[in-house]
């Protein structure tokens, strides 16, 4: 009987112990996967963006096949170190086109989801940017942008991001006439007081 029971105990760790190594195997290969189906989208992004050459006009149909191939990497590995950049990409396409609304959230996915991205300060800026120029009266732009100008003033202050948020807050949600008409006010007192200066 004790035969039988040290048998069977054996059987049963080597059914176990092989069980684990299937399971392994199964990981490795799934994670070997992945990777090549990562490298096979990259490449896809690659080849979309080379005809994208300066001076020179993508047609309608090129842009769609690099935006395509943006949201098929930034889908499917949307936590990718890379994923921030091509959602960056994708923001600049998308403003050629003037789709601001799409270019606005794509930023906002790497505001969310990307606060590690080295160009997070551009991506913050630039959507406030979006927001002020183009979708004031949308979902409460101009209270976006100036969210948004804020964050960088406060989080960059030293860069040229703030410089240019510390004086474009002051004119979000006016008109480019009532912006005009400020900036010139603000030139000809800076002048009055220069000429005082000078006598």
């Amino acid at each position: 009987m004790k035969k039988y029971f040290s048998v069977a105990l054996v059987l049963l760790l080597f059914f176990f112990a092989s069980c684990g190594n299937s399971a392994a195997d199964k990981a490795a290969s799934d994670s070997t996967k992945k990777m090549a189906f990562r490298d096979s989208l990259l490449k896809n992004i690659r080849t979309a963006e080379y005809v994208f050459k300066p001076h020179h006009d993508a047609s309608q149909r090129e842009v769609t096949n690099v935006l395509n191939a943006y949201a098929a990497f930034t889908n499917k590995f949307p936590q990718d170190t890379a994923t921030a950049e091509f959602l960056m990409r994708a923001s600049f396409r998308e403003m050629n086109m003037m789709n601001y609304k799409q270019a606005a959230e794509f930023l906002e996915t790497i505001i969310d989801r990307h606060k590690d991205y080295k160009r997070y300060s551009d991506a913050c800026f630039t959507a406030a940017n979006i927001y002020s120029t183009y979708l004031l009266t949308v979902e409460h732009g101009d209270d976006r942008a100036k969210q948004l100008y804020k964050y960088v003033i406060d989080n960059y202050p030293n860069t040229s991001n703030a410089k240019q948020a510390a004086v474009l807050i002051t004119y979000v949600g006016m008109s480019n006439e009532q912006m005009f008409d400020a900036i010139q006010r603000k030139a000809d007192s800076t002048d009055k007081a220069n000429a005082k200066m000078k006598k």
